[in-house]
């Protein structure tokens, strides 16, 4: 089986040689824009970011699995995909943790510029238990992710849930 990786990820030599045991052959490209190291029509399976943006899918006849470097399928033909039965797996959750830590950041930059020269506990949002009353929201795993992060400063932790999560 041919495994086409990507330059989008640095690979150790261990994980290398784990995928070689799985019995993979390996082929490597830094740069998704340029020729490809075998024919499409020969790639198995592949680890990219923008891959189909330069490289018509149909031509990759053989392919059967497709794992992103990245949270979005804003960069790969979907329904292309599914028609094939391809398996897409994408980087889910990949920017969940430094999206929490940047609103948890927001969150206090903004107490210590003085939200109303006033401390956090005292603010507008305080509740009758005396627990702060804030929002988060954000798409997916960053709106989850900042919200249980930031859930110390308030009481309450309301995720909604997007319908095909």
């Amino acid at each position: 089986m041919n495994l086409l990786l990507t330059g989008c990820f640095k690979y150790s030599e261990e994980q290398m040689q784990a995928l070689r045991s799985l019995g993979y052959t390996i082929y490597f490209m830094q740069q998704e824009k340029k020729d490809l190291p075998l024919e499409a029509s020969e790639v198995d399976a592949t680890v990219c970011n923008g891959l189909f943006l330069s490289h018509d899918i149909a031509k990759f006849a053989r392919l059967k699995f497709i794992q992103l470097t990245s949270a979005g399928f804003d960069r790969v033909p979907v329904e292309k995909i599914k028609e094939r039965g391809i398996e897409l797996y994408n980087a889910r959750g990949v920017y969940s943790t430094p999206m929490a830590e940047w609103a948890i950041f927001r969150v206090l930059e903004h107490d210590k510029q003085g939200a109303g020269k006033q401390p956090l506990d005292q603010a507008q949002g305080t509740s009758r238990s005396g627990r702060n009353q804030g929002g988060c929201s954000g798409c997916r795993q960053c709106g989850a992710g900042s919200s249980k992060a930031l859930s110390g400063f308030w009481s309450r932790d309301h995720r909604l849930r997007h319908p095909h999560q």
